[in-house]
């Protein structure tokens, strides 16, 4: 279905800033990059200028009927009038992406480029500081933040004023960067099984993690266990180091290989997100 993204975007308007930040972001210079949501140029311009092939989307035809000569005809560029979450890219390689995504998209934009298609070598968006801050797990998006630090690695670039934009958005924005692992912490094989692990911890509604793992492993099993984690056991689920997450998984493995009591716990975590995502959508009418 055709959407017009552009009323919720704002557009950057400082053509040397976007250079510098293209230049930080150190995108794979032999990479096609992908700009999501063309707008008036300003990125793919930029990106022209320092010699990167890009494919932009852009599905506003009145964003795209007043792109300048200069981009559309330069042979780097290509431009798609299409849905980019619609897009298969599969059969591609050698990306990257530098965007300025419509932050009403960001959540589906995000997922379709970190978690569906992890095939990109480095992901840099702009985006609203919070939803930096749960793509990373801090204070929330705990299991979104672990399923993508399955492939990337990620950081803030850049905190933008608000007068960077135009029109000034009502948020803060940052630029952040997502680097792709030589290869993922857990292999595909296994990777169901990290998820009903990490959600049967995520679902125990308790305080601490030694509390959450109780009824999983026994108290001398737990105290053997956080020993090997170097781990606190007193320590809250975003206190802890994502890290330890897949270390915490590993062990698990190693120690309780014919432990099935996690089994099933992922899609009754999405289960229950789902039922709640209708009450709030309901409550909203």
């Amino acid at each position: 279905m055709t959407q017009n993204f552009s009323i919720s975007q704002n557009f950057l308007s400082n053509p040397e800033l976007v250079k510098k930040l293209i230049k930080v972001s150190e995108l794979p210079a032999l990479d096609t990059i992908l700009d999501i949501g063309v707008g008036k140029g300003i990125i793919s311009a930029q990106l022209i200028d320092l010699g990167y092939k890009v494919l932009g989307f852009e599905i506003d035809p009145n964003l795209t009927a007043n792109l300048s000569a200069e981009i559309i005809n330069n042979n780097l560029f290509q431009l798609k009038q299409t849905d980019f979450l619609s897009e298969n890219l599969n059969n591609k390689t050698d990306l990257s992406v530098f965007s300025n995504i419509p932050y009403s998209q960001t959540t589906k934009i995000s997922q379709k480029l970190l978690i569906e298609n992890p095939i990109f070598n480095r992901v840099c968006l702009i985006v609203q500081e919070e939803s930096a801050h749960r793509l990373q797990g801090i204070n929330e998006g705990l299991l979104l933040s672990l399923i993508i630090f399955n492939n990337y690695d990620s950081k803030i670039l850049y905190k933008f004023k608000k007068s960077d934009f135009l029109p000034k958005p009502r948020v803060n924005s940052v630029l952040i960067e997502f680097i792709k692992r030589d290869k993922p912490l857990v292999v595909k094989e296994k990777f169901e099984n990290f998820l009903d692990f990490i959600c049967f911890v995520i679902m125990q509604q308790k305080p601490s993690i030694n509390d959450r793992l109780a009824g999983l492993i026994t108290t001398r099993e737990k105290e053997i266990f956080l020993n090997l984690l170097r781990l606190d056991g007193r320590l809250s689920l975003y206190q802890i180091d994502k890290l330890k997450y897949f270390e915490m998984f590993k062990i698990f493995l190693d120690k309780f290989p014919k432990h099935t009591s996690i089994k099933g716990y992922y899609k009754k975590y999405q289960a229950i997100n789902s039922r709640n995502q209708k009450v709030y959508r309901t409550s909203l009418r």
